[in-house]
């Protein structure tokens, strides 16, 4: 944690940064270019690393079984990522692109929701904090 930052303004921070990341996903249209899910894809999955080490390294209240499926989640969301970059880079023509940029599309809206509901709305709660704002999704 930076020399002067609190548990709580990292958390702030967090959710700051996790609320653009909400948006960006929002305002994304329906089957969007491989690449704009690869783009925000890639944001989510860094924003996720950062939420990992602070979970590690605050106490959250939340049960280890939680935090551990959180990181499941940021994994398999990297690996599909990676599954779609290769094939983008590779076959940037397959028929296969759109489906499952959609499905990554679906499944980081969904990502986003959940951590939104887990992260930045429970642990303030479990912690006894005024949460910061509603949980607003697309």
């Amino acid at each position: 944690m930076p020399t002067g930052t609190t548990d709580r303004q990292l958390l702030e921070r967090l959710a700051v940064a996790h609320d653009g990341l909400r948006r960006r996903i929002e305002w994304l249209a329906a089957s969007p270019p491989p690449a704009a899910v690869l783009d925000i894809g890639a944001a989510v999955v860094f924003h996720g690393v950062l939420e990992e080490h602070w979970l590690h390294a605050s106490d959250t209240l939340l049960e280890p079984a939680t935090v551990t499926q959180l990181a499941i989640e940021h994994a398999r969301l990297a690996d599909d990522l990676d599954l779609l970059g290769s094939l983008y880079d590779s076959h940037p023509d397959s028929p296969d692109l759109g489906p499952l940029a959609d499905a990554l599309l679906t499944r980081l809206r969904a990502h986003i929701t959940r951590d939104d509901r887990v992260f930045y709305q429970s642990i303030p709660r479990l912690r006894g904090t005024p949460v910061r704002r509603s949980c607003s999704t697309g």
